[in-house]
């Protein structure tokens, strides 16, 4: 057995990719940190001729990674929220802020939330324990040094009240990925 290419997507700086589902439906997220933009697609079409159609750009300025998080909200009902890491940008350097979206209630697209204020975040990982959630940044350097805090962030409310609240520093050199694991 083999992998054969079914599709080739074209983007800018491809920095990570991230599979998720709105209800039943496949996504596929490519963060493009040349353009700054979060490409989301969806998967349409019937297998064997399915391929990931364009869905939403979302702006998200020097994104680097991105991943998705399902929070409570203030009606019981579950949040999807994408989270994105932002590298460096030729307005803000390497003192970014990484934009957190929230799916609209209808489905139809990602809103911005909120920002988490990172320095040169180039990846964002996130679990869930129980009903706690909490996404971590690494970050990589700033414009002196590659010793940086990388930081983890709890979900602390219910949506859309809720926000990234920082729970913990630690010292990294260099980070650029971090992964949760049991």
């Amino acid at each position: 057995a083999e992998f054969t290419e079914l599709q080739r997507i074209k983007s800018d700086g491809a920095g990570s990719v991230e599979a998720f589902t709105i209800g039943s439906q496949q996504m596929l997220g490519i963060a493009e940190f040349n353009v700054g933009i979060a490409a989301i697609y969806k998967l349409a079409g019937t297998f064997p001729d399915e391929r990931f159609e364009p869905w939403q750009r979302v702006s998200a300025p020097g994104v680097g990674a991105m991943t998705t998080l399902t929070v409570d909200r203030d009606d019981g009902k579950k949040q999807l929220l994408l989270v994105t890491a932002s590298y460096v940008t030729r307005t803000t350097g390497w003192r970014t802020r990484s934009p957190v979206f929230a799916l609209k209630e209808d489905g139809t697209e990602f809103e911005r939330h909120h920002d988490v204020a990172t320095v040169g975040a180039h990846d964002v990982e996130v679990t869930s324990v129980g009903s706690r959630h909490f996404a971590f940044f690494s970050n990589d350097k700033d414009e002196r040094s590659t010793h940086q805090d990388s930081e983890l962030f709890e979900w602390v409310g219910s949506f859309p009240g809720g926000r990234l609240e920082s729970r913990q520093r630690l010292a990294t050199d260099g980070a650029h990925a971090a992964e949760f694991f049991s």
